[in-house]
């Protein structure tokens, strides 16, 4: 009986080492949700059933007091007056009133204010550390049809394009190939930094690239979805200092 403990003892162990490189251990981080999705928020242009438009926003401050800081495209709230709502990704039923709280017309950004403190905020860091070819998710609300999650790659890093609407200013710009339609404009860029989370580095304002398509009707111009421009993560840190509600340690969950 002794004998056949320890032979049954062996073939348990030898089972244990051969197995063991089958296994697969958990990632060290996996919080793909929680970085890009939970703070993104549908954005309601209008009221009821006099919506007009609509986009994307990523909360990017909480305050105790006065609630969650969310940062859109300018021209997604541009033509709202008081007529602002959203809606959370994971509460999406729950509409909540908006104002806007800052803008920067020229670098097409926005900043607007929920009473409701949000459970998840995106970490932003300068779009210098992303690379040509660097894996990306970019979340908008794509179609107006809810918040989703589609994934591609840097194509340009940062650079620096003149407005010839404003003249002497310039803003920086990211080119991206990722899937993004109408709808998407204010909504975030992530990548993934050295400690494995995914940080807001862009914010999605336009589909830049123009195709023709041939149909029974002749030629049509249209978006090609799958590249966009996206204004640089700088330019929403200088804008949320200048009103005050910058710190990276709090931007940080």
């Amino acid at each position: 009986m002794k004998n056949r403990l320890i032979a049954w003892i062996k073939s348990v162990v030898l089972m244990g080492v051969l197995l063991a490189p089958l296994s697969v251990s958990a990632p060290a981080y996996a919080g793909k949700m929680e970085d890009t999705l939970l703070p993104a928020v549908h954005v309601y242009v209008g009221r009821g059933t006099a919506i007009s438009g609509g986009g994307t926003g990523i909360a990017v401050h909480v305050d105790p007091v006065l609630g969650t800081y969310i940062v859109t495209a300018w021209h997604v709230v541009k033509d709202s007056l008081d007529t602002i709502e959203v809606s959370l990704y994971n509460d999406p039923k729950n509409i909540i009133p908006a104002t806007i709280y800052a803008y920067d017309i020229s670098r097409d950004l926005a900043i607007i204010r929920i009473p409701t403190k949000m459970g998840r905020i995106a970490s932003i860091e300068s779009s210098s550390i992303a690379a040509t070819f660097d894996p990306v998710i970019c979340v908008g609300n794509n179609g107006l049809r809810g918040i989703d999650p589609s994934t591609g790659i840097i194509q340009s890093p940062a650079t620096t394009t003149p407005l010839s609407v404003f003249p002497g200013q310039s803003y920086r710009v990211i080119d991206v190939q990722c899937p993004t339609y109408q709808g998407s404009s204010g909504g975030g860029v992530f990548v993934e930094n050295d400690d494995g989370r995914w940080v807001m580095v862009g914010v999605i304002a336009y589909v830049w690239r123009m195709r023709t398509i041939r149909t029974a009707f002749g030629p049509i111009a249209t978006h090609d979805p799958t590249q966009n421009g996206s204004i640089a993560s700088d330019h929403v840190i200088e804008l949320m200092k200048k009103y005050g509600i910058y710190s990276k340690g709090d931007n940080v969950q």
